[in-house]
């Protein structure tokens, strides 16, 4: 729980702070306090907490004299939701009732409180996890009554002896463990946890507590339906499976038996959008359904079937370590509350020994921080300050999605999860952190692109929280864009390396080069590390040339312009057909064309020219090799021109 959140000013001032706790603690019981520094570097210094200044102080209770003998308890009926005791005395003056859930920690009342009950389960004091205060009697025997119980839940009631002057209450209680019963109505289930992999999704859900069995059921349609029957043929690789009874024809059965576990639905087409459900069968009955959907995307290469990679990471600095944590980043949307970060202390030389030391269930979705990308951080204030490792776990399927390691004799280390655990690439000792460095720096991905594998680890100022500096991320990589008559119609075609969020193309059309409109939208893949080939036809191209705009718009409504190509009908002199490849480009590509071209220059963002190459005579078209290698990443223009027209073609410089 927190206690206490003070804001401090932007400077270093030695200051002192006090927080009044009001927090009580029984006999036996472990008080632990955290104190966690958010943005703590400043723009003037860093501020630290000074050595051997944090205290608790306290005071303990006047002792007094609990009762010794418990009171008894005895069961008289128990219902759905309902359950009747009779209580009878120890040797105290009152007794107070606690009803828990049958596993949670023993509930401890505090010396000199009192406490107010309700036989409405939950809606009394809370004393403990889920344990609360029924009520309290001086009766010698007692009759209560507790209602708002869950169906098929084992509960346990404590009942604590106390003396009525001081509140003092018995070290241990009288207890009674009961089971609710079950309806005959089954339940349906109410939380279920998903997520999109590659070509599948993993599904989870909380059970109920009086079931018979489970039936989950997916397509690629809304689900029309409901079961009839109890047997069905199931399988977990969609559409292999039968259509259960009661179902329309596309349902298809991928999990039914009397347990409740995972389920990884397998053969799905990524960029579909698919339906499910989930039934719970009593006696001969089945609930009504808990329905949800969800969409495959092509996944990282590197990531198995995932999507979302460790992006930034800070554990060690001086002369106290702060701001210790780790950031997440992946596609916009993605919800991360079904991924764990799991934290390892490293020891031992020769045989060495891995120690969980940190592992926290993550919450919350990723923002969009422009492309369809963006990043969380989650502070961890027990980072191993010299040898660790760092797992990003899907808490469904129980699979570790990304890992990190370092230490001082490998370095930063990416490892891959799948199949097996070895590093990728060499260690880097260069990025270490040392208790002596600055704070406010973190290890951090740069480079452009979408993946673990388009980026490398540097060292720089941190950025928790929001993707980092000198991290680019391109929503689509357009590998060409090309244009070429068909018969009477235009064909439009183009090709991405790599999409990340893509929704949709739409293509313009202009007789001018100028003043464009939209002719029509194509489906994007939405995200994908494979080739991925589009087209679109005109069937009503304007005599003469014919200029067409791509443009790329992401889920978001953000719009990225991919570039022009010109159709003539009119002389087929005209240059046409125009690519690139590869693109993008490391050092040199070649463009290759249709039709008569002139000249082929190359150009910035900025619309500066770099280079200008005389083609040779060729009615035919021909090819030309361009060299990029000692330009800056970054984006370029080719531009093939023959007489007035010009085409266009981006490239992008890694």
């Amino acid at each position: 729980m927190l206690v206490a959140e003070v804001p401090l000013p932007d400077d270093i001032a030695l200051r002192s702070h006090n927080f009044p706790l009001q927090l009580k603690m029984a006999d036996g019981e472990e008080l632990s306090f955290r104190l966690y520094a958010y943005n703590s570097e400043s723009n003037s210094g860093s501020w630290t907490l000074a050595a051997n200044t944090l205290r608790v102080l306290g005071s303990a209770m006047p002792s007094c004299a609990p009762p010794t003998t418990p009171a008894t308890i005895q069961l008289n009926s128990v219902g759905t939701q309902s359950a009747e005791v009779t209580v009878s005395a120890g040797n105290g003056q009152g007794r107070l009732l606690v009803v828990a859930p049958t596993g949670a920690p023993l509930p401890k009342p505090y010396q000199g409180e009192a406490y107010l009950g309700n036989t409405i389960y939950g809606l009394g004091e809370l004393l403990g996890v889920a344990s609360y205060v029924i009520g309290s009697t001086t009766a010698a025997s007692s009759i209560h009554t507790i209602t708002g119980l869950t169906p098929g839940v084992a509960y346990q009631l404590f009942v604590y002896e106390y003396n009525a002057g001081a509140m003092c209450y018995a070290r241990s209680p009288a207890s009674l463990t009961f089971t609710t019963q079950c309806t005959p109505t089954p339940q349906r289930v109410q939380q279920v946890h998903y997520t999109s992999l590659d070509g599948r999704v993993a599904i989870q859900w909380e059970g109920v507590h009086c079931f018979d069995k489970y039936l989950v059921v997916a397509s690629a349609q809304p689900i029309v339906g409901s079961p009839v029957g109890a047997n069905f043929s199931n399988s977990s690789h969609f559409g292999t499976g039968a259509t259960p009874n009661g179902f329309a024809a596309g349902v298809y059965s991928v999990f039914s038996a009397g347990n409740r576990e995972e389920v990884v639905v397998t053969n799905l087409a990524n960029g579909t959008l698919y339906y499910f459900a989930i039934f719970v069968r009593l006696g001969d009955r089945w609930s009504t359904g808990y329905y949800f959907n969800s969409q495959p995307a092509a996944a990282c290469s590197r990531l198995g079937y995932e999507r979302i990679f460790i992006n930034e990471f800070h554990y060690l600095n001086g002369p106290v370590s702060q701001d210790q944590g780790v950031e997440i980043a992946g596609p916009a949307g993605i919800d991360l509350s079904n991924y764990a970060l799991v934290v390892y202390l490293h020891t031992g030389n020769i045989n060495s020994f891995a120690f969980e030391v940190y592992r926290h269930q993550l919450a919350g979705v990723i923002d969009d921080e422009g492309a369809g990308f963006g990043a969380v951080w989650f502070p961890v204030a027990l980072m191993p300050p010299n040898r660790g490792s760092i797992r990003l776990v899907n808490t469904i399927t129980g699979e570790v999605v990304d890992f990190v390691d370092y230490d001082p004799i490998s370095g930063i280390r990416d490892i891959l999860s799948r199949p097996h655990f070895y590093p990728f690439g060499p260690g880097d000792r260069s990025l270490l952190e040392f208790s002596d460095d600055p704070a406010g720096y973190s290890l951090q991905r740069v480079g452009q692109g979408h993946c673990p594998t388009d980026f490398h680890w540097l060292r720089l100022p941190q950025s928790r929280g929001r993707l980092n500096v000198g991290q680019s991320v391109f929503p689509v990589e357009l590998t060409f864009l090309a244009g070429e008559a068909k018969g009477p119609a235009a064909r439009v075609f183009w090709q991405t390396a790599s999409e990340a969020n893509s929704d949709f193309f739409v293509v313009e059309a202009s007789t001018d080069g100028r003043t464009f409109t939209e002719l029509g939208k194509v489906a994007a893949a939405g995200f994908s590390q494979e080739f991925q080939n589009y087209e679109f036809w005109d069937y009503r191209p304007a005599p003469g040339t014919n200029y067409y705009r791509l443009w790329q718009v992401d889920f978001d409504g953000s719009r990225y312009d991919e570039g022009i190509v010109l159709v003539n009908f009119a002389d087929t002199g005209k240059p046409g057909g125009v690519r690139a490849f590869p693109n993008p480009v490391v050092d040199r590509t070649t463009v290759s064309w249709s039709g008569q071209a002139e000249t082929l220059r190359l150009s910035d963002a900025q619309g500066r020219v770099l280079q200008s190459i005389a083609l040779a005579d060729n009615p035919a078209g021909g090819s030309q090799s361009v060299d990029l290698s000692a330009l800056p990443p970054g984006l370029y223009f080719l531009h093939l021109s023959a007489g007035e027209r010009v085409e266009v073609v981006k490239v992008i410089k890694r």
